[in-house]
């Protein structure tokens, strides 16, 4: 359902004139703190910060155009793939 609201978000951005040069595509990791028990895989270790040294992390695939950022893919990262070619799974699985 939300990569079919990515789709159509991205097929209306386009239609408004979005993308008519090249883009710039980025890829970012957002970690939010988290304070419970280590319990999942999806809870990365981390600097201390804001009282934690865990953290959910968010992988997000997004398109730059004209100061604006459409974000086509977001994924949560589990601990192992921080080390792996993250950007690979975020561009080629869905």
């Amino acid at each position: 359902m939300l990569s079919q609201l990515n789709e159509q978000i991205l097929a209306t951005a386009k239609h408004k004139g979005a993308f008519r040069k090249k883009v710039i595509v980025a890829i970012d990791l957002t970690f939010i703190p988290y304070y419970g028990k280590k319990h999942t895989h999806y809870i990365v270790g981390g600097k201390p910060k804001k009282g934690t040294s865990y953290f959910h992390c968010w992988a997000t695939l997004r398109i730059v155009s004209s100061g604006r950022r459409f974000t086509i893919k977001a994924r949560p990262v589990k601990a192992d793939e921080l080390t792996q070619r993250l950007w690979q799974k975020l561009c080629l699985n869905s």
